[in-house]
């Protein structure tokens, strides 16, 4: 008993072309499945370096802040360029800035930027976070995975100092 009109042969030609049909079909699945998968694991890695870059940005920039605090209170502020100058080989630093109060660059990656105002400079630098570091003292990193860094800043007045609540005497560190 047939329920169609196919004969014998017919109904093989059609089972064949269910034999490739369907592999083709798993096999697109698991291709579409393994990109998705490839997409997602990306996206995480690239996530994750940027969380473990930018805390350890955080961490040396609070270090430099710490010791250009502590060699400016101990009246030693040449110290900063020999600190500053053992973070140069970092090949992933594109600048780093100590800049005083009255925008004078303290100490810099760049041993010619050192003295030179700091608006003097080809120093593209965030200015609205710039005063909210000093004014509060923070600290601040910036993501910018587009193009492939990251700016901090962080805020420096001397420890102890009268004028810490003026944001136009603090300094601060910019780091790229």
């Amino acid at each position: 008993m047939h329920f169609s009109n196919d004969t014998p042969h017919q109904a093989m030609g059609k089972f064949r072309q269910l034999g490739i049909l369907i592999p083709t079909l798993i096999l697109c699945v698991f291709l579409v499945s393994a990109f998705i998968a490839a997409f997602i694991a990306r996206e995480t890695a690239q996530e994750q370096t940027y969380i473990t870059v930018g805390q350890l940005v955080r961490d040396r920039l609070t270090f430099v802040r710490g010791a250009a605090q502590e060699f400016l209170k101990m009246g030693t502020p040449g110290r900063l360029q020999h600190l500053i100058s053992s973070l140069a080989s970092d090949v992933d630093l594109v600048h780093i800035l100590l800049v005083d109060g009255s925008g004078r660059v303290l100490a810099s990656n760049e041993l010619s930027d050192t003295g030179s105002l700091w608006r003097s400079l080809d120093y593209a630098l965030d200015e609205e976070v710039l005063q909210r570091v000093r004014r509060l003292e923070g600290l601040e990193v910036q993501e910018f995975p587009d193009q492939g860094y990251l700016d901090a800043y962080a805020g420096l007045c001397g420890i102890g100092s009268a004028d810490r609540l003026r944001p136009s005497t603090c300094g601060f560190i910019s780091y790229r």
